[in-house]
Parts: structure tokens; C-alpha cells; sequence
């Protein structure tokens, strides 16, 4: 049985870290959205999927300055994840949509207030 190389089609395909600025730092995104990226923003860990795409060290600090918007934006143009409608992460937009490719559509399981 052949064996599929990912590591050499992510090669060829110009797998390089993607690049963001922001807050005046240029910070390496992974070539590819993490799967475990997509998980964390379906879930609202919002803290967590930041750490995974601008490194763990980096999460504080551009948890701080990162809005909903700046983060559609990366899915969209940086891993062409598609936008969606009206912006913020919350809403179904290009983030979430990321989110339910990386759990094969599963939804998760909704967070309830205090009242609840």
C-alpha cells in the first residue's frame, strides 16, 4: 500500500509558517489550521485556540489585542476558511466554520449561564 506523504504535499504546496502583525510583533501562524484550533473555538476557548496558532508564550499578550473581526480575518485569508456574515467568532462566521470541519460537524455542547 502507498504511503501518503503530507509532510512532502504541505512542501510543495509552500507549507512555510503563515505571518501576522499585530500590536507592532509579526508573530509565525502554523501553515495549517490546527485541528485542535477549530475544536477549542467550537467550544468558546477562545484562550486556548489562540495559544495553539501564536504559541502558547504569546497567548496573553495577544488575547489583549486580538478582536473577533482580526480572527476571521486569519481564517479567512490566511487559511481560506470563507467569511462569514456580520463578523465576530460567536456568530457562525469563518472561525466557526473551521470549528465544525475539525470536529467532522459535531456541535458542542452549548455553555449555560448561572439562570440556567
Amino acid at each position: 500500500m502507498a504511503t501518503l506523504d503530507l509532510d512532502a504535499r504541505r512542501e510543495e504546496a509552500g507549507g512555510g509558517p503563515k505571518k501576522v502583525k499585530l500590536g507592532g510583533v509579526t508573530y509565525d501562524l502554523p501553515a495549517e489550521f490546527p485541528l485542535q484550533a477549530g475544536e477549542h473555538l467550537a467550544n468558546a476557548e477562545m484562550t486556548a485556540a489562540v495559544g495553539l496558532l501564536f504559541g502558547e508564550e504569546n497567548a496573553r499578550t495577544v488575547m489583549t489585542l486580538l478582536s473577533s473581526k482580526d480572527l476571521d480575518a486569519i481564517a479567512e485569508e490566511l487559511y481560506d476558511l470563507g467569511a462569514g456574515e456580520g463578523g465576530a467568532v460567536m456568530r457562525p462566521t469563518a472561525a466557526n466554520r473551521a470549528a465544525r470541519r475539525a470536529t467532522n460537524g459535531r456541535k458542542s455542547t452549548p455553555l449555560r449561564s448561572a439562570r440556567s
